[in-house]
C-alpha cells in the first residue's frame, strides 16, 4: 500500500521501477510512494555530483503515475510507523522509526550507513551533501537513540545489520543484535549463505 523513500539515490529508490522488455513499470503500481517534497525537487535539478544517482527512471514514472505522497518534515505512516527528517546525506534525507510494545526501532538508510559512521560522530562519508548538518543529525539521533533504547538498523554494514548503541569510556559502540548466542550479519551463521 505504502512505499517508503528514504531518499531517492538510485540504491534507495531502484526499486520503484521495472523493466519489461523496453516498458517501464512500476513496481508496486498501486502503492503510494512517500518521500520528502524538498528531496523530490533536489533529484529533478541534480548537479554535477549528484547527477549519476539521481537516475529519472527510478522516480519520475512513479510521479506520472499519480502514486507519490510529498511529506514536508515528520510524518506518521500509522500509529506506529513514522518517518524522521534526518538531514545531511542529502538536504531531506529521512529515516524509518517503529514504535510498538514499548520498544522502538530505526532504519537509518544513509544517515549512518555502517555502525562506526554513528559510534564517531566525526566519520562522514565523502558523499554526504551536508557533512556538518550530518554531524548535528547523527549528534541528535545518538541522545535519542540511547535514551530510547532503539534498535539501530545500518543499511550497508557488512558486519553490522542491527544493533544498540551503548556508552563506552567516553564513546559510545555498537552492540550487534544477537538471536541467543549467533550475531546477526553477514559473517554470522544466519547470515552464511550455503
Amino acid at each position: 500500500d505504502i512505499v517508503l523513500n528514504t531518499h531517492l539515490h538510485s540504491d534507495h529508490c531502484g526499486g520503484n521501477t521495472r523493466r519489461e522488455g523496453e516498458r517501464l513499470l512500476l513496481t508496486f503500481p498501486r502503492a503510494e510512494s512517500w518521500v520528502q517534497g524538498e528531496e523530490w525537487e533536489d533529484a529533478l535539478r541534480p548537479n554535477e555530483r549528484t547527477q549519476t544517482t539521481y537516475l529519472a527512471e527510478n522516480f519520475v514514472p512513479v510521479q506520472e503515475a499519480g502514486r507519490f505522497r510529498f511529506l514536508e518534515g515528520d510524518t506518521s505512516v500509522t500509529a506506529e510507523v513514522r518517518c524522521m527528517l534526518t538531514p545531511g546525506h542529502t538536504r531531506a534525507h529521512q529515516s524509518i522509526v517503529i514504535e510498538s510494545g514499548g520498544q522502538t526501532a530505526i532504519y537509518l538508510a544513509d544517515l549512518s550507513p555502517w555502525a562506526v559512521h554513528l559510534e564517531r560522530l566525526a566519520w562522514i562519508p565523502a558523499y554526504d551533501l551536508e557533512p556538518l548538518v550530518t554531524l548535528e543529525t547523527k549528534r541528535s539521533l545518538r541522545e535519542w537513540a540511547q535514551r530510547t533504547n532503539a534498535l539501530l538498523f545500518f543499511e550497508h554494514d557488512p558486519r553490522i545489520a542491527a544493533g544498540y548503541l551503548r556508552p563506552a569510556d567516553k564513546e559510545f559502540v555498537i552492540e550487534p543484535l544477537s538471536l541467543g548466542s549467533a550475531q546477526v550479519g553477514p559473517d554470522s551463521a544466519l547470515g552464511k549463505s550455503k
